[in-house]
C-alpha cells in the first residue's frame, strides 16, 4: 500500500489548513505533496475551522456591542488575514472573467488581446 493509497491520514488536515490559511501549522511538505489531492478530503475541515474562527469574531463583536455592518466588516477582514485573501482573490478573478472591461466602457476584445497586452508596459487599449 502507497502513500497515496490511505485514505484518510491525519497529516492532511494539516496540509489542508497549510494551504489554505495563513495560520502556522507545520507541514511536511514532501509528506503533503506526496498526498497530493488524496488529502483533500481534508479540505472542508479547513473551511469549517476557517470559518469558525470567523464566525467567533463575529459573535465577539455583536456581544460587545458592535452594529451589525461593523461586524460583518470585522468578519470580512478576519477571513481575509486567516485565509491571505484566498476567496476573495478568486470573487476578483471570477468578476474580471466574466464582466472583464465591458462594464467600464472597454471591449471584451481589449481584454482578450492576449500577452501582448500584458508583455507591454503600457496597460489599455484605446
Amino acid at each position: 500500500m502507497t502513500e497515496r493509497d490511505t485514505l484518510i491520514k491525519g497529516a492532511d488536515l494539516a496540509a489542508a489548513l497549510g494551504l489554505l490559511s495563513r495560520l502556522p501549522v507545520p507541514v511536511e511538505a514532501t509528506a503533503a505533496q506526496a498526498r497530493g489531492a488524496a488529502a483533500a478530503w481534508a479540505y472542508p475541515l479547513a473551511g469549517l475551522l476557517i470559518g469558525a474562527i470567523t464566525a467567533l469574531a463575529g459573535a465577539a463583536a455583536l456581544w460587545l456591542g458592535l452594529p451589525s455592518a461593523l461586524a460583518a466588516g470585522l468578519m470580512l477582514a478576519i477571513g481575509v488575514i486567516v485565509t491571505g485573501g484566498l476567496h476573495e482573490d478568486g470573487l476578483a478573478d471570477a468578476a474580471d472573467g466574466l464582466w472583464g472591461m465591458t462594464g467600464f466602457g472597454g471591449s471584451r476584445s481589449c481584454v482578450t488581446a492576449g500577452s501582448a497586452l500584458m508583455a507591454s508596459w503600457r496597460w489599455g487599449c484605446r
